[in-house]
């Protein structure tokens, strides 16, 4: 799932926290989102994703463009 600015979260039960980590396992960015997440500022590459709800948590990834 390719993403230029905007990574779309589909499935979250209301705010949620959010953790981006680089394939190093670096930890980019850190944050309280809904259903989107601005991507804009990192570098082209592959990242990991832990989504964390009030139900559970959610490992993805995703490839910015």
């Amino acid at each position: 799932n390719p993403v230029q600015n905007t990574l779309y979260i589909s499935g979250v039960k209301g705010p949620s926290k959010i953790k981006v980590y680089s394939v190093l396992g670096q930890l980019v960015m850190n944050q309280s989102i809904t259903n989107t997440l601005d991507v804009s500022r990192l570098k082209r590459g592959v990242y990991y994703i832990k989504i964390s709800d009030s139900e559970k948590t959610t490992q993805l990834n995703f490839i910015k463009y």
